[in-house]
């Protein structure tokens, strides 16, 4: 039984905030009846006895509420036993739920508003029922009855051409929910969606083939609601009118585009089998591990021979011939003496082109250099 507990019982507190209240009244009755304040605060006793007859007031008060309150339970809990045993215990089960405030009082009007069918324990008004039968048209006579229109959008359409209409529709026929999306085809395949601008695609023919109305089936649909979808649309329009079923899209995740199939091609989807591995029928041969000798620089695989690094190439003989010949003519130019031989030196520098030109303004300052260090080049 859900209740709530009365506080415990006290003594009565004297503080300074009740005697300034207490001075207040005094003062207020006083100024209430100018001309009659000599009575009246002759009438009126001190702030000490005032104390000390609350302290008694207040035990006796505090008694008499709890007096009440239990007074009040008793007979609350003697209505609650009148009731049935059924009905009593849906009752409990009940007020432990109810909004209402645990005392005597809300627990005596909760059983009265019982007794007399205003509250129905078994179907309590705070807790909300929602409706468990669902909107199902199982014999329409028209398509509009039987399915209400969610959504629309604009396809298709160009630079010189209108765009067409797409619907989409959902209702129940008795099998469940089903989703309709209606779309404008054409009959030929060669034919273009663009028109001129001057004609609508769904009130016009195409060309010469024509158009038609496909419809696509989302939901657990048999064949005999299929068939009257088709019987429902035709009867709307004058088109044709072509009727298919598609499979359920699968929940937008992220990263994921693609479709969910049907139950039915689930259940006829198996996984391909697996390309059988080609195994040796024995084990592996192992090369023989390489010797001390054979390891070296050249050595990358196990089993597979070192080959020496080849010897690093010499310079070839081309490129150090021009220095060593002319140191050679230096050598043999210029001898012990020097001096003797600065025209020999010149007649061959003219002969040798643009080496000659720098060995001629080599040469011209020989002689001084030569006079200096006494004929021995420095």
């Amino acid at each position: 039984m859900r209740f709530r507990r009365w506080h415990r019982p006290e003594p009565y507190r004297d503080t300074s905030r009740k005697r300034a209240a207490f001075h207040r009244k005094q003062r207020l009755e006083r100024e209430a009846l100018p001309l009659f304040a000599d009575q009246i605060a002759a009438g009126q006793h001190g702030v000490e006895e005032e104390m000390a007859r609350r302290v008694v007031w207040w035990d006796e008060l505090e008694r008499d509420r709890r007096r009440e309150r239990a007074a009040w339970w008793r007979r609350a809990r003697a209505r609650l036993f009148s009731f049935p045993d059924d009905l009593r215990k849906t009752i409990r089960k009940v007020w432990r739920t109810c909004p209402y405030p645990a005392d005597p009082a809300s627990f005596a009007d909760f059983l009265h508003q019982i007794a007399v069918g205003r509250l129905d324990p078994h179907r309590p008004p705070w807790v909300f029922h929602a409706a468990t039968q669902a909107r199902i048209t199982p014999d329409p006579s028209r398509f509009d009855a039987a399915f209400r229109q969610i959504g629309h959008r604009k396809i298709g359409g160009g630079p010189k051409a209108t765009e067409a209409d797409e619907f989409l529709f959902c209702g129940n026929l008795g099998s469940g929910l089903i989703f309709l999306r209606s779309r404008v085809r054409l009959i030929e395949r060669h034919e273009s969606f663009y028109t001129s601008s001057g004609h609508r695609l769904r009130d016009s023919k195409v060309g010469s083939g024509g158009h038609y109305v496909e419809i696509e089936v989302t939901g657990d649909c048999p064949d005999a609601d299929l068939a009257t979808i088709e019987r429902l649309a035709q009867a709307a329009d004058t088109r044709s009118v072509v009727v298919s079923r598609v499979a359920r899209p699968l929940r937008a995740r992220t990263g994921a585009s693609h479709e969910r199939p049907s139950r039915s091609a689930r259940l006829q989807w198996r996984p391909a089998a697996r390309r059988p591995r080609i195994r040796p029928a024995g084990p592996l041969p192992r090369l023989p591990p390489l010797d001390a000798a054979a390891r070296g620089p050249g050595a990358r695989l196990r089993g597979v021979p070192a080959r020496p690094f080849p010897p690093p190439r010499q310079a070839p003989d081309r490129l150090l011939r021009p220095r060593a010949a002319r140191q050679q003519q230096d050598s043999r130019l210029f001898g012990d003496g020097g001096e003797f031989q600065l025209p020999q030196l010149r007649a061959g520098a003219a002969k040798a082109g643009t080496q000659g030109a720098r060995l001629r303004h080599h040469l011209g300052r020989q002689p001084r250099r030569l006079e200096r260090t006494g004929g021995r080049d420095s």
